[in-house]
């Protein structure tokens, strides 16, 4: 039983890892994208769905419409 349970602890741990690789976090747990400087020029960090953010010109998508 014991094994059971630290498997699935394993397998969550696991699981958020690769949350946080799909949506990357700051300290502060707001989804934050690199804005790849691209068409439109700019190359900053913003939090998705900011005003002003241009992920969709550089193909990102986190949330950001």
């Amino acid at each position: 039983m014991k094994l059971l349970l630290r498997v699935l602890q394993d397998v969550a741990r696991v699981e958020a890892d690769l949350d946080g690789l799909r949506r990357p976090r700051s300290l502060l747990g707001d989804v934050m994208v690199r804005d790849m400087a691209g068409s439109c020029g700019r190359g900053v960090h913003r939090p998705a769905g900011a005003a002003g953010f241009h992920g969709r010109c550089h193909g990102l998508d986190y949330g950001s419409r």
